[in-house]
């Protein structure tokens, strides 16, 4: 049997995907991974084969709209409308590059951003799909969208309220490209925004996977049957180990160090976040690890109290931090909760307000420090309340501890293996 990944976005959105094929390979089934190439090393690593999208996600990133999109000068508004214009650059190619993956498939599971063309795909090749999202998008009157600049629980009405505009929202921008993909690559008919599309594909699915912790967003009273909170993808082995002699030197020579990093978000006023790291941490007479990935910061000097390093893993790195500064998306925040580590929270855009908010709510850290508000003297009193607060971290090894116990990639491999017997397509793994 063979299953298709397609795994489009950052780091976030690929490598739980990864650990989830690793776990179908492991119980039989033959998984590719379609993904762009920035990660092509992140799935054969993982011993699945590797099928090309050829959009790059870091050249998207660092273009005109991503610039606007991962900026400390744009406000929440014009983050999301130029995500959505970088974004609708590289849907047609990216939709007609999955498709290619996926004609030989017998399962499709897939990543958020693939929402715009996967349901299609499955229309077109008669196949299931399994989306697998790492933010809530069943609509609830418990909370509002996670897109929803304001993230405080407004009355059960008016939070479904605007789950359902913002399903309007997020669909009408991409409406003529999907239907030119449905038309020339897939000759199906057009379909308008108002036969209610999203709705139905969320209704008619018969299995919807959200890879987050219940310790951390508990599945709503109000979602349907076919949605189901597994838990956090994680491998199961150890993976302690750094593998970088100069960083574990780093690590070993002092008292604990702050880590900052911002994953695969550009952060594309470079020099000003390194002023302001610089500024803060000299204050505080803390050392730093600075990853910093693809955020433009890695041609920058910077004092000897600041460890600078590209990438290292996250599940290896943080559990020898004292604090952890990343930007709030699913996949850093995730790792940084079941490190048992606080965090602090400068969300850029998109869902990172959302989990920003998910962090204070829990414990495991204080208020959100959004990025256009980010100034030395401010990172400086959030950093300095969180290592004089016991509060945080005895609320972080909390919620670790039950992360830990969750086995959210079983439960989820375990659903789609369910899933998979009731098609009857389980008898040639």
């Amino acid at each position: 049997m063979n299953i298709k990944i397609l795994a489009i976005g950052g780091r976030g959105d690929v490598q739980p995907l990864v650990v989830l094929g690793e776990e179908l390979s492991l119980r039989g089934y033959h998984v590719s991974v379609a993904t762009h190439v920035e990660f092509e090393d992140v799935v054969r690593s993982g011993r699945l084969e590797y099928l090309n999208i050829s959009t790059s996600i870091k050249e998207l990133f660092l273009g005109r709209y991503g610039k606007g999109t991962y900026s400390t000068e744009s406000n929440y508004f014009r983050s999301w409308f130029n995500f959505y214009k970088m974004f609708g650059e590289v849907l047609y190619q990216s939709a007609s590059d999955s498709y290619d993956a996926c004609k030989d498939g017998d399962l499709i599971i897939y990543s958020p951003p693939c929402l715009y063309f996967a349901p299609q795909l499955e229309e077109k090749l008669k196949i299931p799909s399994v989306p697998v999202f790492f933010q809530p998008f069943h609509p609830t009157g418990e909370f509002p969208h996670y897109i929803s600049p304001l993230q405080v629980n407004f009355s059960s009405t008016l939070n479904l309220l605007i789950h359902y505009l913002a399903d309007y929202m997020m669909w009408i921008p991409y409406l003529p490209v999907i239907n030119r993909f449905r038309k020339e690559r897939l000759g199906l008919p057009s379909i308008s925004v108002f036969n209610r599309y999203i709705q139905n594909w969320r209704k008619d699915q018969k299995l919807f996977i959200y890879a987050f912790s219940e310790y951390v967003l508990k599945k709503p009273s109000d979602w349907p049957e076919n949605a189901h909170v597994t838990g956090y993808f994680f491998r199961q082995r150890d993976e302690s180990g750094l593998d970088d002699k100069e960083l574990e030197e780093f690590i070993n020579s002092g008292e604990k160090p702050v880590f900052v990093g911002f994953s695969s978000t550009v952060v594309h006023e470079a020099e000003k976040i390194a002023n302001i790291l610089k500024n803060a941490f000299s204050r505080l007479n803390s050392r730093v690890v600075l990853v910093t990935g693809w955020g433009g910061m890695q041609d920058i000097d910077f004092p000897e109290n600041i460890f600078k390093i590209p990438y290292v893993p996250y599940d290896r790195l943080f559990p020898h931090m004292s604090l952890l500064i990343h930007h709030g998306g699913a996949g850093s925040t995730a790792s940084a909760l079941r490190s048992g580590v606080p965090s602090l929270v400068i969300p850029f855009a998109a869902d990172q307000y959302f989990w920003a908010k998910r962090v204070e709510r829990t414990g495991a850290g204080p208020a959100p420090l959004p990025a256009r508000e980010l100034t030395s003297d401010r990172l400086y009193r959030s950093v300095k309340e969180v290592l004089e607060s016991e509060k945080y971290y005895s609320r972080a090894e909390e919620i670790a501890r039950n992360i830990k116990r969750e086995n959210g990639i079983g439960n989820a491999a375990d659903l789609i293996e369910e899933l998979i017997s009731g098609y009857g397509l389980s008898d040639d793994k």
